[in-house]
């Protein structure tokens, strides 16, 4: 199953280690590089670094074909 994590804050990056350990195909998306980079360096799950509302991000991610899609970020866009 696939899982798009919008937000690799605290609780994004929580919700991403307990998805992964589960089997996901995990996706977390963040516009603060070095939270990507503390993602990458601890769990085995992909990053895409950009705006989480942005179509095209969102396309890259294959949101089209993500089972899950949770948005956990500082902002309400």
């Amino acid at each position: 199953m696939k899982a798009i994590i919008i937000g690799a804050g605290k609780l994004g990056y929580s919700i991403a280690q307990m998805l992964s350990s589960e089997g996901y195909d995990v996706i977390v998306i963040d516009q603060i590089e070095a939270r990507l980079q503390a993602v990458d360096e601890h769990l085995d799950v992909q990053t895409i670094c950009g705006n989480g509302a942005s179509g095209d991000i969102l396309q890259e991610a294959g949101v089209y074909h993500a089972d899950l899609l949770v948005a956990v970020t500082e902002g309400d866009e």
